[in-house]
């Protein structure tokens, strides 16, 4: 009986784990990037490393500097997921700010990480950083 009760107790746990649904918990490093260059140009690689990475746009205020985004679907995520991006001038520099969330009760099991890590990435190497 004690090992049923533990063992329903690790798979709780796990359960709960893998239901972290959101990046926000990643560290502002790993989640936003600062770039030297003009406002045009990041706010141009932004939409195109989305694509990059295989993210649909669904909707974009250059005015107000969001991207909105949805992901593909994976094994681990059916629903696919919505990705935000903020581009902000800040002074004589242009700053990215990049979140997703899951909207799945399955769990998000670190599709979430994994994505804005991936468009970071590509939005690097289109800005030579």
């Amino acid at each position: 009986m004690r090992s049923a009760i533990l063992l329903s107790l690790a798979g709780v746990t796990l359960l709960l784990a893998a239901c972290s649904t959101s990046s926000y918990g990643l560290p502002e490093a790993q989640r936003s990037r600062t770039y030297q260059l003009p406002y045009e140009t990041v706010w141009n690689a932004a939409l195109d490393a989305l694509a990059e990475v295989k993210c649909t746009v669904v909707d974009r205020n250059r005015q107000d500097g969001v991207i909105t985004a949805r992901s593909g679907f994976s094994m681990t995520n059916s629903r696919g997921g919505e990705v935000r991006v903020l581009v902000t001038q800040r002074g004589d520099s242009v700053r990215v700010d990049a979140s997703m969330e899951i909207a799945s009760w399955t769990g998000d099991f670190g599709e979430s990480k994994r994505t804005i890590k991936s468009y970071l990435d590509a939005l690097d190497a289109r800005l030579h950083r």
